[in-house]
């Protein structure tokens, strides 16, 4: 509801002092909700200093005041090329702390819908994890749910073709 949501999202904003804040699952990602409605109520909640943008069923909350965004948010993918799965996405922007020189990082908002609607077997799950390790290179953070017990381990020798398992 919109009360827990608005709590959580200010206890990240305020009290966790978080530049960033990424959502999933805000939507139905075959069904189109009012999007206007939705980012108005959010930046609300946020507040002035804060750029709210929204794509798929991805939100991003990104505090102005402290970040850059240097590209903005979009969705890229398919994470999966499998026939049937061509829905699934990911959220990537990528920001700079204005304080900083530093090089900007890569942002990455993943959700791997797993449900009856919507599958997640094992192949599902590699090409996912591929498709981060091929595209995705040593500045990047990837967060969300994806829905798998296999961890993402990229060392700067591993090929850009495949992805490790921590031992």
């Amino acid at each position: 509801d919109k009360d827990s949501l608005a709590e959580d999202i200010q206890r990240a904003l305020e009290e966790f002092s978080a530049d960033v804040v990424l959502l999933s699952e805000c939507d139905e990602i075959s069904i189109s909700f009012e999007q206007d409605l939705w980012l108005t109520m959010l930046r609300s909640i946020c507040g002035n200093g804060f750029i709210v943008t929204h794509q798929s069923h991805y939100t991003s909350i990104v505090r102005s005041t402290t970040m850059e965004v240097t590209a903005e948010p979009s969705l890229l993918g398919p994470l999966a090329m499998l026939l049937g799965h061509e829905y699934r996405m990911c959220q990537h922007l990528q920001v700079r702390l204005k304080s900083s020189a530093e090089k900007p990082i890569d942002i990455y908002n993943v959700q791997s819908p797993a449900s009856a609607k919507y599958p997640l077997i094992a192949v599902v799950r590699e090409h996912i994890l591929q498709w981060f390790a091929r595209n995705t290179g040593m500045r990047a953070l990837i967060g969300g749910d994806l829905n798998s017990s296999r961890p993402l381990d990229r060392t700067p020798t591993q090929s850009s073709r495949g992805c490790v398992r921590k031992k």
